[in-house]
Protein backbone atom coordinates (compact mmCIF):
# COMPACT_ATOMS: atom_id res chain seq x y z
CA UNK A 1 0.00 0.00 0.00
CA UNK A 2 3.10 2.53 0.71
CA UNK A 3 4.03 1.65 -2.48
CA UNK A 4 1.62 2.48 -4.23
CA UNK A 5 0.86 6.32 -2.10
CA UNK A 6 4.62 6.48 -2.76
CA UNK A 7 4.03 5.92 -6.92
CA UNK A 8 0.65 8.45 -6.52
CA UNK A 9 3.16 11.33 -4.85
CA UNK A 10 5.90 10.69 -7.43
CA UNK A 11 3.37 10.79 -10.47
CA UNK A 12 2.21 13.62 -8.64
CA UNK A 13 5.59 15.70 -8.58
CA UNK A 14 5.94 14.60 -11.95
CA UNK A 15 2.63 16.39 -13.23
CA UNK A 16 3.17 19.57 -10.85
CA UNK A 17 7.17 19.47 -12.90
CA UNK A 18 5.43 19.19 -15.89
CA UNK A 19 2.97 22.36 -15.68
CA UNK A 20 3.77 25.67 -15.65
CA UNK A 21 3.08 28.36 -13.18
CA UNK A 22 0.28 29.75 -15.26
CA UNK A 23 -0.83 25.87 -15.66
CA UNK A 24 -0.72 25.38 -11.91
CA UNK A 25 -2.50 28.74 -11.14
CA UNK A 26 -5.40 27.53 -13.68
CA UNK A 27 -5.58 24.59 -11.83
CA UNK A 28 -6.07 25.88 -8.32
CA UNK A 29 -8.79 27.88 -9.40
CA UNK A 30 -10.59 25.49 -11.18
CA UNK A 31 -10.54 23.42 -7.97
CA UNK A 32 -11.73 26.30 -5.81
CA UNK A 33 -14.25 27.41 -8.29
CA UNK A 34 -15.35 23.53 -7.94
CA UNK A 35 -15.92 23.85 -4.65
CA UNK A 36 -17.64 26.99 -4.16
CA UNK A 37 -20.01 25.61 -6.77
CA UNK A 38 -20.54 22.74 -4.59
CA UNK A 39 -21.24 24.77 -1.36
CA UNK A 40 -25.12 25.25 -2.14
CA UNK A 41 -25.71 21.83 -3.01
CA UNK A 42 -23.86 20.75 0.44
CA UNK A 43 -26.24 23.30 2.28
CA UNK A 44 -29.74 21.49 0.81
CA UNK A 45 -28.02 18.15 1.49
CA UNK A 46 -26.98 19.74 5.22
CA UNK A 47 -30.42 20.84 5.43
CA UNK A 48 -31.83 17.86 4.35
CA UNK A 49 -30.41 15.44 6.74
CA UNK A 50 -31.25 17.44 9.89
CA UNK A 51 -34.64 17.12 8.69
CA UNK A 52 -34.63 13.72 8.59
CA UNK A 53 -33.23 13.71 12.44
CA UNK A 54 -36.18 15.65 12.90
CA UNK A 55 -38.25 13.29 11.92
CA UNK A 56 -36.67 10.48 13.58
CA UNK A 57 -36.40 12.08 16.75
CA UNK A 58 -40.25 13.16 17.03
CA UNK A 59 -41.10 9.37 15.52
CA UNK A 60 -39.02 8.18 18.35
CA UNK A 61 -40.63 10.66 20.87
CA UNK A 62 -44.24 9.66 19.87
CA UNK A 63 -43.49 5.99 20.15
CA UNK A 64 -41.83 6.98 23.90
CA UNK A 65 -44.60 8.99 24.60
CA UNK A 66 -47.28 5.77 23.43
CA UNK A 67 -45.39 3.37 25.50
CA UNK A 68 -45.63 5.68 28.66
CA UNK A 69 -49.39 5.55 28.19
CA UNK A 70 -49.14 1.75 27.46
CA UNK A 71 -47.83 1.53 30.85
CA UNK A 72 -50.16 3.93 32.59
CA UNK A 73 -53.20 2.32 31.09
CA UNK A 74 -51.61 -1.15 32.18
CA UNK A 75 -50.83 -0.13 35.86
CA UNK A 76 -54.57 1.36 35.72
CA UNK A 77 -56.30 -1.97 34.74
CA UNK A 78 -54.07 -4.01 37.48
CA UNK A 79 -55.53 -1.65 40.02
CA UNK A 80 -59.07 -1.77 38.71
CA UNK A 81 -58.77 -5.54 38.65
CA UNK A 82 -57.03 -5.66 42.38
CA UNK A 83 -60.26 -3.32 43.75
CA UNK A 84 -62.91 -5.52 41.59
CA UNK A 85 -61.45 -8.80 43.13
CA UNK A 86 -61.33 -7.04 47.05
CA UNK A 87 -64.75 -5.75 46.32
CA UNK A 88 -65.91 -9.23 45.50
CA UNK A 89 -63.82 -10.78 48.05
CA UNK A 90 -64.05 -8.35 50.91
CA UNK A 91 -61.04 -9.13 52.17
CA UNK A 92 -58.05 -6.40 50.82
CA UNK A 93 -54.86 -8.07 49.84
CA UNK A 94 -52.79 -5.55 51.28
CA UNK A 95 -53.27 -5.94 54.39
CA UNK A 96 -54.37 -9.61 54.51
CA UNK A 97 -52.71 -12.02 57.01
CA UNK A 98 -51.96 -15.84 57.84
CA UNK A 99 -53.71 -16.69 60.50
CA UNK A 100 -51.43 -17.76 63.51
CA UNK A 101 -52.46 -20.29 65.82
Amino acid sequence: MSNSKNSSQETNKTNQENLSQEELREKRKQIINHYRDEIPLLKIQKEHTELLADIEDAKYRRMEAMHKVAYVWAESQKLEKESDEEKKTGVDKKTRKLKTD
